[in-house]
């Protein structure tokens, strides 16, 4: 345990941290005045999920002897899970959260983005 634990430290904190801002309790979420854009959320759960997804690849990647295809694979289906694992949490624990499916679909356009660069320029080295 530990030892996963260590390879996989860096997609593990970026996923606790998601968890952590998707589960503030909806009334306790101050808006960004200066940024009155209607689709921020959207916005930020694409690039959460683009970033979780460039450092699971690489660490997938730097841990395991497996090819690029099963990578993506796990990639997306473990992101994908995730996901929806967290928009069940808002929708049936948080109060004030909804579950929505727009955010799904952010989470999956950033999730491809993110293996579709890191197979293409290896932002995170592995």
């Amino acid at each position: 345990m530990l030892s996963f634990l260590l390879k996989y430290y860096r997609s593990i904190l970026i996923a606790v941290v998601i968890f952590i801002l998707t589960t503030i309790p909806g009334k306790n979420i101050n808006t960004v005045p200066f940024l009155p854009i209607p689709v921020m959320d959207k916005i930020a759960h694409f690039f959460v999920f683009l970033i979780l997804s460039l450092f699971l690849f690489a660490d997938i990647k730097k841990n395991n002897a497996i090819s690029l295809k099963k990578t993506v694979l796990i990639v997306f289906f473990v992101n994908l899970l995730y996901g929806l694992f967290i928009e069940a949490v808002q929708l049936f624990f948080i109060m004030y959260r909804s579950a929505e499916f727009l955010d799904v679909l952010s989470n999956v356009f950033g999730i491809i983005t993110g293996c579709l660069l890191q197979l293409k320029f290896k932002i995170i080295r592995y």
